[in-house]
C-alpha cells in the first residue's frame, strides 16, 4: 500500500510541477486543470 501512496504523491507533485509551467506560459485552462488534478491525487493519499 505504501508503494501506491508513493506513486500517487509523485503524480500529484508532477502536476503542481505542471501547472506552475503552465501559469508560466500564460496557459489558464491547462493550469486549472493540472491543479485540479494534483489536488484530487494529494486528497486521496488521505485515506
Amino acid at each position: 500500500m505504501n508503494i501506491i501512496k508513493f506513486i500517487v504523491l509523485g503524480c500529484g507533485i508532477k502536476y503542481v510541477l505542471e501547472s506552475l509551467k503552465a501559469r508560466e506560459d500564460g496557459n489558464f485552462v491547462r493550469e486549472f486543470r493540472c491543479l485540479l488534478w494534483a489536488i484530487l491525487m494529494l486528497l486521496s493519499l488521505k485515506n
